[in-house]
């Protein structure tokens, strides 16, 4: 029971969390808006606008800088984290999912959607047919998008 307390506590953590929960809300908000259609994989799912990966890192970064210091170790271990996963997300995750995008369309398997559980009648697609996902990483504008949220979240929060 205490970890449970102690991870609670922990402001920097929640922070983060926070952060990462705050992005994938808004990013499902702006896909209804856009879409006009809810869709739950927004919620838990990548890509997509805001970033919650730079979110949530941003606001890790900017939260453990406030608390131990900019020239802590701590501090420049968690800022590499930080780039390194930004970087990931708008150049090796974006990439990937444009191959993805160009596969699917070459393959011919573009607008095909997996069968629900539910529905038992649709035939069942061989793995090898379904689409490739696409959606895996983020532009510049999302990423910037994450890190201005995360550092208001991490500016803030842990001190409200």
């Amino acid at each position: 029971m205490k970890i449970i307390i102690d991870l609670l506590s922990n402001r920097i953590l929640l922070a983060a969390v926070v952060g990462w929960c705050a992005a994938q809300i808004l990013k499902t908000i702006i896909h209804m808006i856009r879409t006009r259609s809810w869709d739950f994989r927004r919620l838990v799912g990548s890509g997509g606008m805001p970033s919650a990966h730079s979110t949530a890192v941003t606001a890790l970064t900017i939260s453990v800088g406030r608390y131990d210091g900019i020239k802590s170790p701590l501090f420049a271990a968690v800022a590499l984290f930080s780039v390194l996963a930004i970087h990931d997300s708008v150049v090796v995750r974006y990439e990937s999912g444009e191959h993805a995008r160009f596969l699917n369309q070459l393959l011919g398997r573009s607008g095909r959607r997996y069968r629900s559980r539910a529905d038992k009648s649709a035939p069942k697609i061989a793995k090898e047919d379904r689409p490739l996902k696409e959606l895996l990483g983020h532009t510049l504008r999302q990423v910037a998008a994450g890190i201005a949220i995360g550092i208001l979240i991490g500016a803030f929060f842990p001190w409200f």
